[in-house]
This record gives structure tokens, C-alpha cells and sequence, in this order.
């Protein structure tokens, strides 16, 4: 769920596309591949610059434009099918963006290019399904095989051998000091 402004806020489905709903007028508008949108299952989406957002699917990394109702295909020709399972802001012009097979990528908007984050530093998770960074700017990773906390450009994995009770971390959550781990 995205809350795009005061009367905006957007929906991710797994398999109706990207919801609008209006507050002011009560409305709600449905946007899917007939739309540009390369799947009708979203993960998540984001805010870019002037207003377009930024959606991850199934198979693909799209830019939605709510002005015209319309999607085109941000990811390059080896990301195209592609499942974009999650997205962490880095700051105004960098991403962090999960995915199904290929770990974490870097994308910058505007860029054709990605950049595979961590087998060099220690993250060799293929499939991540939720990034997210506590009050500490520390990232931490939710992936199908345990989690992982990012810091000073290195990875710290923790599983079941660790003290989790489960491999796969499906949601994750910071609350004051804490980060809550959903397996």
C-alpha cells in the first residue's frame, strides 16, 4: 500500500493490477496490462519524480503514469520477465529492488542499467522478498533461505542455526529499536 499524497493511495494486488483510490471522490480506478502494466500481479510500488511510480510485477519492473494512465517497461531486456518482489529507497535517485532469481539489483531512474548487489560481500540469496532499514540505517533482507543485515557495506546472515525458527523471512517490520522478522 502507497500512499502517494493526502488523496492518493495505490494498491498492489496479486492478480487485479494496480488499484487507485481517489478519497476525495470516493473512487476507484484499476490499472493492468491492458494498461502497459507487463503483469497484473504487483509486489510493490513507489513514487518517482513528477509524479509517475515506480511498480514491480511479476515479470517486470514497470513506470506507471497516473496523467495518462499508462506503463512502459523500466527493466532491460535481462530483467524482463523478471519477478520485482520488493523496492527500498536509497535516497532520491538510487534503488534497492528485490527480486524473485537474480538478488538484489541497484537501479538508478533514468538508468537502462542494474547493478547485482552483494555475492561480493556476502549476500548470496537469489530470491528476496522484503528489504526494509531500521531507525540505525541498518538494511536488513527478508529472502526465502533466512534474513540478512546489511551495514558498512557487508552482510550478516542469520537462519535456523542462527535462532531463527523458520528459513524463509516473508515480512519484516521496525518498531523503535526492534525489527520483527514474519517467517
Amino acid at each position: 500500500i502507497l500512499r502517494q499524497d493526502s488523496q492518493t493511495i495505490w494498491l498492489s494486488t496479486l492478480n487485479k493490477g494496480l488499484v487507485r483510490y481517489d478519497r476525495s471522490g470516493e473512487s476507484v480506478t484499476v490499472y493492468d496490462q491492458s494498461h502497459g502494466l507487463p503483469y497484473n500481479v504487483i509486489f510493490f510500488s513507489d513514487t518517482l519524480a513528477g509524479g509517475k511510480l515506480l511498480v514491480g510485477t511479476q515479470s517486470g519492473l514497470a513506470i506507471f503514469d497516473p496523467r495518462t494512465g499508462k506503463a512502459e517497461l523500466a527493466s532491460p531486456r535481462a530483467y524482463a520477465g523478471e519477478a520485482f518482489t520488493s523496492c527500498l529507497r536509497q535516497n532520491d535517485t538510487t534503488f534497492w529492488l528485490g527480486t524473485a532469481s537474480s538478488g538484489i539489483l541497484e537501479w538508478k531512474p533514468g538508468s537502462p542499467a542494474f547493478r547485482s548487489i552483494g555475492k561480493v560481500n556476502g549476500f548470496t540469496n537469489e530470491y528476496t522478498w522484503k528489504l526494509i532499514r531500521d531507525r540505525e540505517q541498518i538494511i536488513w533482507i527478508g529472502t526465502d533461505q533466512g534474513l540478512y543485515r546489511h551495514f558498512d557495506n557487508n552482510f550478516r546472515y542469520f537462519n535456523a542455526s542462527s535462532g531463527l525458527p523458520s528459513e524463509g523471512v516473508e515480512a519484516l517490520l521496525v518498531e523503535n529499536e526492534n525489527v520483527w522478522a514474519g517467517i
